[in-house]
């Protein structure tokens, strides 16, 4: 009786998923349509058409989905066909990121040949991030960027070429004690900052030390001398405001056999000396430097 039972359960539970696959693919005919109309009338240049061609993907998706449920409710044949896992995880990644908390941040788990940049900060101003994504255009197709931090979302909308959606990476949030560890397995970082007014050339961004604590060679501004002067031989120099010469520089770091090591070797050097109790030992042997110099001779004599 219980078997017979699970047995009508299954049979009406194929019944309501193939009706609503039904409706479901009705809806969709007029959507996938007009899409395709619009790509058609479209100029290639035009700023729509990457958005046009955001919503054609979902609407494949949406139609997949109505596919596997027919077959579900055995109105459809199975076509066993390979699949690529890492495009899968990045489609269920884009799902889950909306539903995602600050304490609960999304990972892309991309291919092992997949070259990691990651950009670490908060979506400002002054950040080249249209630069950054013009100079992914003309490096290789294993080379990806991930935008960590808040904002960076709606400043890329729109402005991806369809070519590179599957390499540019937005992850959103990330609590501030976990972005270390979050950014690890990264290959390098860009610190994409241009010096937009006299004060900025001075800035020191948290996501610069959080890139160098997490051991990334680093691509920072040649006009902020600050950044520079820090990071020393522990990454390159670039004008961000040119895409030309972040693709130079990213070359340098990952094609150049000696390049990333000597890189790493610098900024594992500099996160020993980065700490607090460094600076604090530092600032004391400057602070004592004149105050010796100023006190007379005798005058620190035990009583």
């Amino acid at each position: 009786a219980e078997l017979l039972h699970r047995t009508e359960r299954l049979e009406s539970l194929g019944l309501l998923a193939g009706g609503i696959a039904h409706d479901f693919s009705n809806l969709l005919t007029p959507i996938v349509g007009n899409i395709e109309l619009l790509l058609d009338r479209l100029p290639p240049d035009s700023p729509l058409r990457d958005r046009a061609l955001a919503v054609s993907a979902a609407a494949d998706r949406a139609t997949e989905l109505a596919r596997q449920l027919l077959v579900y409710a055995g109105r459809g044949e199975i076509a066993p066909r390979p699949i690529d896992l890492n495009s899968l995880v990045e489609d269920v990644v884009h799902l889950l990121r909306a539903l995602a908390t600050l304490s609960t941040p999304t990972r892309l788990d991309l291919a092992p040949s997949v070259r990691l940049f990651v950009v670490v900060g908060n979506a400002k101003p002054h950040m080249a991030v249209e630069q950054v994504v013009s100079a992914l255009e003309a490096l290789p197709e294993d080379v990806h960027v991930a935008f960590v931090g808040r904002g960076h979302s709606d400043r890329l909308a729109g402005r991806i070429p369809s070519g590179l959606m599957t390499r540019v990476h937005a992850t959103g949030a990330v609590e501030p004690t976990e972005v270390v560890p979050f950014i690890a397995s990264a290959d390098a970082a860009f610190v994409p900052y241009i010096a937009t007014e006299p004060n900025t050339r001075f800035s020191l961004q948290n996501g610069f030390f959080q890139s160098i604590a997490a051991g990334l060679p680093l691509v920072v501004p040649a006009d902020l001398p600050e950044l520079r002067n820090i990071a020393g031989s522990g990454g390159v120099a670039v004008n961000f405001a040119d895409a030309d010469s972040i693709v130079q520089g990213a070359r340098e770091l990952l094609e150049d056999n000696a390049g990333p090591a000597v890189a790493r070797a610098a900024v594992a050097k500099l996160r020993e000396e980065l700490t607090w109790e460094h600076e604090e030992a530092r600032l004391l042997h400057l602070v004592g430097i004149p105050l010796e110099k100023r006190a007379p001779r005798g005058s620190r004599k035990p009583p």
